[in-house]
């Protein structure tokens, strides 16, 4: 269970990285959309989700052979009780009635250590989004919310100035919008 640990804690800090991408991309949509940088967002934010990727795969290759080999102990364990048993009954060392007895409670066994393996990916994650959480709620913010402090003005006044400022849609069916300043004061 530790070394899936290592999987979930690597794959968490990749898709922090990669949703940090995405993140940036759509806070800043417009000036993503006027340099026409679409694809290279998207370019990024592919690179930035192929490391968790791959990390998911072998974390899933590492899981389902933890969960074959499981099962292949529950199985092995088993044959050895049917045969370990059927010897005891064959020399009369032990009846039929507590052979099954031993059998099932050795079965119920094997099969609750078998089944937890295969939640060892799960827990992990658990453990992770409990921390992550914690530590959102126990942060302090940099802005007290409840606090009367500080300036608040009651209009905006200002001037702005565009230049050269040409509409992409426009451009992209070929219909100049403007080739000169604007000036809106």
């Amino acid at each position: 269970m530790k070394f899936l640990k290592g999987f979930s804690g690597d794959a968490k800090v990749m898709y922090e990285q990669a949703s940090q991408v995405a993140n940036d991309a759509v806070s800043s949509i417009r000036t993503v959309a006027s340099f026409c940088a679409e694809s290279k967002v998207m370019d990024m934010y592919r690179k930035k989700c192929s490391g968790p990727e791959k990390q998911g795969v072998r974390s899933g290759l590492v899981s389902g052979a933890g969960f074959g080999f499981s099962f292949v102990a529950l199985y092995c364990m088993t044959a050895f009780c049917f045969y370990i048993g059927a010897v005891l009954v064959q020399h009369d060392k032990a009846t039929f009635q507590e052979v099954f007895k031993v059998f099932f409670s050795l079965t119920i066994t094997a099969v609750g250590i078998s089944q937890s393996s295969t939640l060892a990916p799960d827990t992990n994650k658990a453990k992770d989004s409990a921390a992550s959480i914690f530590k959102i709620l126990d942060s302090k913010p940099t802005i007290d919310s409840s606090s009367n402090a500080g300036e608040t003005s009651e209009t905006v006044t200002g001037d702005m100035e565009l230049q050269h400022v040409c509409d992409l849609q426009l451009q992209i069916v070929k219909i100049p919008l403007c080739n000169s300043a604007i000036a809106l004061l």
